[in-house]
């Protein structure tokens, strides 16, 4: 028999104490304590656990009832057995009504082991349901658990996430800048026609577990829906959040597995960034204008919602019945304003000393037979892709990492998605695609004795960038440069592009 902690309350002594010797016969090991009036049992109440409470239905001026409100929060869940010297059938009800555990008369109360039995009774039958009501809230809990979690993935469903968009936006904390990834698995159709539903269903399980351990600890990562994931990340610079789905990129078809001869399981991602607080109402919708804007170039890619504002500028322009070269001047106008100091160097006046060096080049070189007018549109805006990628990574003051080096040359095919946009030339497109491409990774690079309008894009790009101060570097002298360039002759750069360009260099000294 478990001993009891039991508090006893009754303002009739001599019957008090009756009822404590009767439990105490009945249970030597427990413990009663005893109160006489309302003060004593709510100070006992305050300051104990008990497991049952005696209460006679009369406390000198107060009523059980009165009593039991008052004991409530005490002693919540605690059983209590009325004591009364009626047995009338409404005093019986009522007890029972009030929520009391079990109802004793008087005379019954000190009869040899009654009340303990009564006592006993209550107490189980309250633990019985203690347990039922926490089987009941596990139950409850693990149900609410189910309807807030992907059942293939584990991660959190689009409802949770709506629900933590909402709370952020609610608190409106604008201290610190956030983005929201969505993330794409391309071609996932092919998986489930071709391979089944329970391959379908794998490879979503091993893409949500590589997007969760290629995102921060503190980032929140969902799956949206279908073959879409979300990754909401707080506390965000646009070069962090696109670090991440840069890493979640290139981790996705190496850790994917796929059969053998099947397409390797790539990834689109959109990118939107808040500089100012919490995603805003906007946010999803021009993240999924970004994803939009990478399936439709190609998949296997990261682009920004700022990339997709730009590429809807540049059609806008393009729409205009402009030339190319108009509607690329129009473009830049029209984002002028919104453009960093390091990204607007890069697009106006490097630009246009790049494009002059380049005409020149050709010419000492002695090419004659190209377009020269997409020649000049290229050379131009070689770097326009710049203007989508973050300033914040363009002014680093320091070499880049690979990562990052590997973001910022995004803006090659940035730049080429732009021109196509506004109708370039297929020329210019091509040279502004492969300018960075360096001479010795081309096999046939030996057979061509001129160097082609990319090659002399490289090198006069080169040499106006040393020449130049930027972030990470100081403006090298004409005559460093030259030797810089001479040293990578055959090598980085095509070797009569070397030469046209130092004697373009040399006729602007004696000019």
């Amino acid at each position: 028999m478990k001993p009891h902690h039991i508090l006893l309350a009754d303002d009739d002594q001599d019957h008090m104490e009756l009822m404590r010797m009767s439990l105490n016969r009945a249970s030597p090991s427990s413990t009663v304590e005893t109160a006489s009036n309302r003060d004593e049992l709510l100070r006992l109440a305050s300051s104990n656990q008990f497991d049952c409470v005696v209460l006679d239905v009369y406390l000198q001026r107060f009523t059980a009832p009165e009593l039991l409100v008052e004991l409530a929060p005490l002693q919540p869940s605690v059983p209590c057995v009325v004591v009364s010297s009626s047995e009338a059938q409404a005093v019986v009800i009522e007890s029972l009504r009030l929520g009391v555990s079990d109802f004793v008369p008087k005379d019954s109360a000190i009869s040899e082991g009654v009340l303990w039995n009564r006592v006993e009774a209550a107490v189980q039958k309250a633990q019985h349901a203690q347990q039922e009501k926490r089987r009941i809230n596990r139950r409850l809990t693990a149900l609410s658990e189910e309807a807030r979690t992907d059942a293939l993935t584990g991660l959190p469903n689009r409802r949770v996430i709506d629900d933590y968009l909402n709370d952020l936006r609610s608190k409106n904390d604008r201290r610190a800048s956030s983005a929201v990834i969505l993330v794409d698995l391309d071609h996932f159709k092919d998986v489930n026609d071709e391979l089944g539903h329970a391959e379908g269903d794998r490879v979503l399980r091993e893409a949500s577990d590589v997007i969760r351990r290629v995102a921060r600890q503190a980032d929140i990562v969902g799956r949206w829906g279908g073959e879409e994931f979300i990754i909401l990340c707080q506390s965000c610079s646009l070069s962090r959040a696109w670090e991440i789905a840069e890493r979640c990129r290139a981790a996705l078809p190496e850790c994917v597995q796929v059969p053998e001869g099947f397409r390797a399981q790539t990834g689109s991602f959109g990118i939107h960034h808040s500089k100012d607080g919490p995603p805003d109402s906007t946010a999803l919708e021009r993240a999924d204008e970004a994803l939009y804007l990478a399936k439709r170039l190609g998949r296997n890619r990261v682009r920004t919602s700022r990339a997709a504002e730009l590429q809807s500028i540049v059609e806008q322009s393009a729409s205009k019945s402009l030339a190319p070269a108009q509607a690329m001047n129009h473009f830049v106008k029209t984002i002028r304003d919104s453009l960093g100091p390091n990204q607007a160097g890069h697009i106006t006046n490097h630009g246009s000393r790049v494009q002059r060096l380049v005409c020149d080049t050709l010419r000492q070189q002695g090419t004659s037979d190209f377009d020269y007018s997409a020649i000049e549109l290229a050379a131009k805006f070689h770097d326009i892709g710049k203007c989508a990628i973050p300033e914040e990574m363009l002014a680093l003051p320091r070499k880049l990492t690979e990562l990052e080096h590997r973001i910022v040359s995004e803006h090659v095919d940035i730049g080429a998605d732009l021109l196509r946009a506004c109708s370039a030339p297929e020329l210019a497109v091509s040279i502004l695609d492969r300018h960075h491409e360096r001479y010795d990774a081309n096999s046939d690079a030996n057979h061509a004795v001129d160097a082609e309008p990319h090659e002399v894009l490289a090198i006069c790009d080169a040499y106006d960038a040393m020449t130049s101060d930027r972030p990470y570097s100081v403006a090298k002298s004409k005559s460093e440069a030259v030797e810089e360039i001479q040293s990578q002759r055959g090598t980085q750069f095509h070797p009569t592009a070397v030469d046209a360009l130092l004697g373009t260099l040399e006729a602007c000294v004696t000019a």
